[in-house]
């Protein structure tokens, strides 16, 4: 709760959004993305050599971006 409040001291235009909780096929799909953007920041910090996963997350965010999506027909980039 005190996390929150120093956040709202910080911003005070912050609105907290209570939602449902994610389906099961949802969840699972958010758990994938969240695999593979971790294993891009694991392959980005070996080639790198850098142990500051932070400096890759921009990196791995634009090839994300810019992969190709079957059900777009095109990377959310270019959308």
């Amino acid at each position: 709760n005190q996390v929150v409040e120093g956040l709202k001291l910080l911003w005070p235009d912050l609105q907290i959004v209570h939602g449902r909780a994610r389906r099961p096929q949802t969840q699972g799909s958010v758990e994938r993305a969240n695999s593979d953007v971790q294993n891009l920041l694991g392959s980005w910090m070996r080639e790198s050599e850098n142990t500051q996963w932070t400096l890759g997350l921009s990196i791995v965010q634009s090839q994300k971006k810019r992969k190709y999506r079957r059900g777009i027909n095109t990377s959310p980039y270019n959308a």
